[in-house]
């Protein structure tokens, strides 16, 4: 009994992608009807342009925020830009869910509980 369930299962299953897939043949072949071959091939060009900007768009932004970034830690004197490292590096473990060395943990100060 459980064998048929599965292979009913199965088949449902297959159909059921089938159709999903066609689906997404259909409207693909619909975005497509009536024009021709150089405006379809003018469509593709333009979004690729329209890609290729917003690529490039990104780039400058990141660049833009890594400058600053940069400048902002050229302002901090020798202790801060330490300590800024050591806090950033604590925030890492902590997002990662990553525990401290073993060694720190087992030799850090740990206050007495009453």
């Amino acid at each position: 009994m459980k064998q048929v369930n599965y292979i009913i299962f199965f088949f449902i299953f297959l159909m059921k992608v089938s159709l999903c897939s066609a689906q997404i043949r259909y409207l693909e072949a619909f975005k497509y009807q009536g024009k021709t071959k150089a405006e379809i091939q003018k469509e593709r060009y333009i979004a690729r342009e329209e890609r290729k900007e917003a690529r490039e768009k990104r780039k400058i932004e990141r660049m833009e925020k890594k400058r600053i970034k940069k400048h902002h830690k050229q302002l901090q004197d020798k202790k801060t830009y330490k300590r800024m490292k050591k806090t950033l590096k604590k925030a890492k473990m902590y997002n990662e869910n990553k525990r401290e060395f073993f060694l720190i943990r087992w030799f850090k100060y740990k206050r007495k509980v009453r």
